[in-house]
């Protein structure tokens, strides 16, 4: 008899309110990794948290559309602003980076 492995199916990219160093910060929980990003959008201040997760990498504001790249930091498209900070990345699996 042979054995089959059943992987768990994975769970739809979302993301959490949190802090980093004692700063508001967004955990966006991706297939492989959680990349926690600052919890405002460089361009006017909207709530990433209320945001959605693009094609798996893509961080899009709820405002105005800006769209970054969660690999980088970089805005693809949407209003002129600075690229998003990310604070850290933590493979899937790992223990958080301490505050």
């Amino acid at each position: 008899m042979g054995s089959s492995t059943t992987r768990a199916p994975q769970a739809p990219p979302h993301l959490e309110p949190t802090e980093r160093d004692g700063r508001p910060a967004v955990a966006v929980h991706l297939a492989d990794q959680i990349v926690t990003v600052a919890a405002r959008c460089p361009h006017r201040g909207a709530p990433l948290a209320e945001g959605t997760v693009v094609a798996g990498a893509f961080l899009e504001c709820p405002w105005h559309g800006a769209t970054f790249d969660l690999r980088t930091g970089k805005r693809l498209r949407g209003p002129a602003c600075p690229d998003l900070d990310i604070v850290d990345r933590t493979p899937t699996g790992a223990a958080p980076a301490p505050d």
